[in-house]
């Protein structure tokens, strides 16, 4: 589960997890389906890159690249109490701009989706 010392790189990992499964592809950056779409808002936040003005502007872009995802997942033949869970979670990345409620996110996405990739 969650650790207060989870670092942005696995953060970041679950994003890119996340997104490789939704797309069923590997790296795209044109897809946003690569860690450094979501680890550069820890780079944003601790001053590696760019200002803090561009956090909104990355949290939309990550945002709406997990759209994209969350739409690709609804189309799978999920049961009922997975798609509730995508569609919650869906609901909880639409409505927060903080990467550590996205991660919890990303980690219950991946979990309700866990059973269409084991078979």
């Amino acid at each position: 589960m969650f650790n207060q010392n989870t670092t942005s790189y696995t953060r970041a990992f679950s994003y890119e997890n996340f997104m490789r499964r939704a797309f069923q592809q590997g790296r795209d950056n044109s897809k946003g389906i690569d860690s450094s779409v979501f680890e550069l808002l820890d780079h944003i936040t601790k001053g590696y890159y760019g200002t803090k003005k561009d956090y909104p502007k990355q949290m939309a872009k990550v945002k709406n690249y997990l759209s994209k995802g969350i739409a690709r997942v609804l189309l799978w033949d999920l049961n009922a109490n997975e798609r509730n869970c995508v569609l919650n979670q869906a609901q909880i990345i639409r409505q927060t701009n903080d990467e550590i409620t996205i991660y919890h996110a990303l980690n219950e996405l991946l979990e309700a989706t866990q059973r269409l990739i084991d078979n």
